[in-house]
């Protein structure tokens, strides 16, 4: 069990993107770096944080004052999505602060022609950096292909970044970074 704190707006404008709400770079729901800590601490039975969006890199010095107070008060994991790839974060204004902080990357614009079967990744083309030793690629590997939620008021939400149908069990891997 994961928080996901999506993050508004992206420059990519990638074809067939998962949220397209999240892609005008305009205010949405403004909260503070601690207000959104002040939330994440108030969440039960979470194993960790998976910040997307957007693009959550645009946000960058943001993230790396709620990251620093998630990481100051709590044992929780962080996942983050960009289409940015690895090599160019650092280069990004707040960039290797970020990574820093972040256990697990999944980095690369998406594709829609590339579809990923392994749950974790939107298309391919992306690729897994585990960052820290807090997990190992067999951890990864078993991520849902989608998750369907029950609100409240009786709606169904399915959400997840694989549509298709999954590959036969001997498929490759996941991709991870060299070394």
């Amino acid at each position: 069990m994961r928080a996901v704190i999506w993050l508004q707006g992206c420059l990519r404008q990638c074809p067939g993107c998962f949220n397209p709400d999240l892609l005008p770079v305009e205010p949405r729901q403004l909260l503070t770096p601690r207000q959104l800590w002040e939330w994440t601490e108030s969440v039960t039975d979470i194993e960790g944080v998976t910040l997307s969006g957007g693009e959550p890199m645009l946000q960058a010095e943001a993230l790396v004052e709620y990251l620093g107070l998630l990481r100051a008060s709590s044992p929780l994991s962080v996942l983050l999505y960009t289409g940015y790839y690895l090599e160019e974060i650092p280069s990004q204004p707040f960039g290797s602060e970020v990574l820093a902080l972040v256990d697990v990357l999944v980095d690369g614009p998406y594709d829609q022609s590339q579809p990923a079967h392994d749950g974790l990744r939107g298309s391919a083309n992306q690729r897994l950096h585990l960052l820290t030793g807090r997990y190992a690629l067999a951890d990864l590997q078993t991520c849902p292909r989608f998750e369907v939620v029950l609100p409240p008021d009786g709606s169904v939400v399915r959400t997840g970044v694989s549509i298709m149908p999954a590959p036969p069990r001997h498929a490759a891997s996941l991709p991870r970074s060299p070394g």
